[in-house]
Formats: structure tokens, C-alpha cells, sequence
């Protein structure tokens, strides 16, 4: 996590998951240790399911089917449960995906959080399917070498035309 955090206060914008953990950090209120697993969270991805904020896809994508993101487990300071959510999800559409950040509220004995509010926003992230590296490489190698040949060439003759300096 600490990874993640730097990552996130370098890269600012840039770090949609993270910016739960800088906002935290900047308030200084992130524990000290992190946990690795979600014992004692409730059924998160039911939780997100009921809440009602996640987009709906076009048709042919599911942005539900990829969820990920940070979870952040605490109480406030009556005593009470508070569980903060920043999700990204799959594609809405072509190269279109929501991000989400969810709020849970609970009662201090009580297991169950209920949806308290959330806000999303949505980047794109774009490039030219199939234009892989090895791909473009294969295309600019052969003109690159087809010019290396006629550039060295060219320097061979120039250099073969100049007078010997005596």
C-alpha cells in the first residue's frame, strides 16, 4: 500500500484507485499498518450491486464484470463504521470506463453498512488496437534500413570524392 500511496502522490490525477489513500494521507488519517485481507467487511460486491450507482453498460459490455479497486474500512468518531470505496470499473462503452467512489455507513455494533452517498466520473482510455510495438517495429524496420542503405551509401561517395589532405 505504501507503493500505491507514493504512486498516487506522484502521479496525482493520473492514479484513479489511489486517490482515496492520498486524500487520507493528507489528512493523516491512514492506519498505520494495512490489512490484506476483507475479513469482517460485508459481501462488498453485493454492497456495490444494491447501492444502485454503478453505470449501465451499451450493449456487448459489462461494466460490472471487472471491479477493482481500494477499500477503506473505519469508524468515525461517534464510534460508527465507515466504508470508503474507489472502484474502477469495465467498459461502458469503447474505450470509456466509470470510476467510483462509494461511502457506507454503519451502526458501531452492527455488521451491516447501508449506501450513504457516491460520486462517478468517467476517463477514456484510447490507443490503436493491434498497433502493438513488435507490430509498428515490423513496419519501420524494413523503410528504416531501406534509408540506413541509401544514407550510407551517399556518406561512402562523399568521402571517397574528397582529396587526400597531405
Amino acid at each position: 500500500m505504501s507503493d500505491r500511496l507514493a504512486s498516487g502522490k506522484k502521479y496525482g490525477d493520473d492514479s484513479l484507485e489511489e486517490r482515496i489513500l492520498v486524500e487520507l494521507d493528507r489528512r493523516n488519517l491512514l492506519p498505520a499498518a494495512f490489512a490484506t485481507t476483507l475479513d469482517g467487511l460485508p459481501e462488498l460486491y453485493q454492497l456495490i450491486q444494491d447501492s444502485g450507482v454503478l453505470a449501465t453498460s451499451s450493449p456487448g459490455y459489462d461494466s460490472s464484470a471487472r471491479l477493482g479497486g481500494i477499500a477503506v474500512d473505519a469508524f468515525d468518531k461517534a464510534g460508527n463504521r465507515v466504508l470508503v470505496l474507489g472502484l474502477t470499473g469495465g467498459q461502458l462503452s469503447n474505450d470509456h470506463y466509470p470510476y467510483y467512489e462509494m461511502v457506507f455507513r454503519g451502526q458501531k455494533a452492527a455488521a451491516e453498512t447501508s449506501f450513504a452517498r457516491s460520486q462517478c466520473f468517467y476517463y477514456d482510455a484510447a490507443g490503436m488496437e493491434g498497433f502493438e510495438w513488435y507490430v509498428i517495429m515490423l513496419y519501420l524496420s524494413i523503410p528504416g534500413i531501406a534509408a540506413g542503405f541509401i544514407i550510407f551509401t551517399i556518406g561512402r561517395l562523399i568521402w571517397k570524392k574528397q582529396p587526400d589532405a597531405v
